[in-house]
C-alpha cells in the first residue's frame, strides 16, 4: 500500500461519540497496526477529565496507545532548556548559539512545573 511508511496521530473531535471513537480505533488499526496512537489534548476545559475518560476506554479495547499532544513542548523537565531555545530563537530572530546563552543565563521565561501536566496523567 502507499501509506506502508505512514504514521498517524488520530485527533478526534472533542464531540465525538464513543462508539465513533471505537470505529475509529478498528479504522486505525486495520490500516495502521503498530503506527498510530490517539491524540490526547487537554486545553484546560472543563471537559478534560472526561474526555481523557472517554480516551482511555477506546485505548483499552483498542490497544492503540495514547500521547500527549497540542501545547505539549517535552516530556521531562530536564528536556525544558531544549525546548527554551528554538522558541526563543524563534520570538527574537536571533542565532540558536546567541538563544542558548540567553537561556543558559536565565533569561527565558520559565513555565512553573505547577502550571503543566504531568507526563505520567496520560498512562
Amino acid at each position: 500500500s502507499e501509506l506502508e511508511d505512514c504514521v498517524v496521530i488520530a485527533s478526534p473531535p472533542r464531540s465525538a461519540t464513543q462508539a465513533h471513537l471505537v470505529s475509529l480505533c478498528r479504522w486505525l488499526q486495520a490500516g495502521f497496526a503498530g503506527r498510530c496512537w490517539l491524540a490526547v489534548e487537554l486545553l484546560r476545559l472543563l471537559d478534560d477529565e472526561m474526555w481523557l475518560h472517554r480516551l482511555r476506554e477506546a485505548s483499552a479495547l483498542s490497544g492503540i496507545t495514547l500521547v500527549a499532544a497540542g501545547d505539549v513542548h517535552f516530556h521531562v523537565r530536564s528536556r525544558k532548556p531544549l525546548h527554551d531555545t528554538p522558541t526563543r530563537q524563534d520570538k527574537t530572530s536571533t542565532s540558536i548559539s546567541r538563544a542558548a546563552r540567553r537561556s543558559a543565563a536565565g533569561s527565558v521565561v520559565r513555565t512553573p512545573p505547577s502550571a503543566m501536566p504531568s507526563a505520567t496523567s496520560f498512562t
